[in-house]
């Protein structure tokens, strides 16, 4: 073989080598970014829970008020009524 033909040989060689180097990396890195986005939706879940569970603490906690004051109004109601009766 002459000078140019192993040269050439070499480079096919150096190319394969790359684009084999560059298809490891490549999935290397499909693994991590897979591991990765793994993590960020357990995390996000995780998020969306505690807003979950917060909400529904503050949902609990208006229904007490809303029913206090519902109660408050219907208590003034009797008291003005018995203070007040109809003259009919």
């Amino acid at each position: 073989m002459g000078n140019v033909e192993t040269q050439i040989v070499h480079l096919r060689t150096e190319i394969r080598d790359e684009f084999a180097a560059v298809r490891n990396n490549m999935a290397e890195m499909k693994t991590e970014l897979r591991g990765e986005m793994a993590a960020l939706g357990a995390q996000v879940r995780e998020d969306i829970a505690g807003v979950s569970r917060d909400l529904s603490g503050k949902m609990l906690e208006m229904e007490g008020r809303l029913q206090a004051q519902t109660d408050a109004l219907r208590d003034l109601i009797v008291i003005t009524r018995e203070s007040n009766p109809p003259t009919s």
